[in-house]
């Protein structure tokens, strides 16, 4: 997975992992969600969440701290309100002397 999160194909965008904070989404991610970039970077990776799955979220980013990959499934929640299921695919890179992850964003599709 490039770590250019704008070269990558399909939903994605870039955080930090020891402030959650949004750095970076490429505009596939923004049409998806609905948010602005500015909104993103103001925003932590929590308000994606539903609010009840926010501390199974804060354990499974905790949980795979250290590994350099991550994959798997998750609820997700746009602009609008409207809840996603999504598999998420995740890549532990340094940039600058700071840790970052980028995410890969796939929606599933409903059965």
């Amino acid at each position: 997975m490039d770590e250019d999160v704008h070269k990558i194909n399909g939903p994605a965008f870039v955080f930090d992992p020891g402030t959650y904070f949004i750095l970076d989404a490429n505009n596939s991610f923004l049409n998806l969600y609905g948010y602005s970039l500015d909104e993103l970077k103001a925003m932590r990776i929590l308000q994606l969440r539903p609010p009840q799955e926010i501390p199974e979220a804060i354990k499974l980013i905790e949980d795979t701290k250290g590994n350099i990959l991550y994959s798997g499934e998750s609820t997700h929640q746009k602009k609008n309100g409207e809840k996603i299921h999504v598999q998420v695919y995740g890549k532990r890179y340094h940039k600058d002397n700071k840790e970052h992850y980028l995410v890969k964003i796939k929606p599933k599709q409903e059965s």
